[in-house]
């Protein structure tokens, strides 16, 4: 599995099919989390599972954590839990990317 964060529209999905000649992407990890929380499921078992079926996939998901801190408590336990899960989700990687302007940096 690789793991691909930046920010929002830097380029993340472009490195991957260009640089990485990826095709099995699973894009926006952090909305999948937002919704399992939104539905009331367990975002950590959610997102397990989804890496257990597709562990030759690439990973992409925004880095929500730098930035201002939110004020809807709700958005504070999303940010929180989108941060847990990409370390954990890095921690398992066998290649971890932050893409900055298109730009992909191998941290791992």
């Amino acid at each position: 599995m690789i793991f691909v964060f930046g920010g929002a529209y830097a380029g993340k999905e472009d490195f991957v099919k260009k640089d990485l000649g990826c095709d099995k992407i699973i894009r926006d990890l952090h909305l999948i989390i937002k919704k399992a929380m939104q539905n009331g499921k367990n975002a950590y078992e959610e997102t397990e599972r989804l890496l257990d079926e597709n562990n030759d996939a690439v990973f992409i998901t925004n880095e929500v954590g730098s930035g201002i801190v939110p004020i809807d408590a709700f958005e504070r336990e999303w940010r929180e839990v989108c941060g847990r899960i990409s370390c954990t989700f890095a921690e398992k990687a066998d290649a971890v990317y932050r893409v900055v302007c298109g730009i992909g940096i191998k941290i791992k």
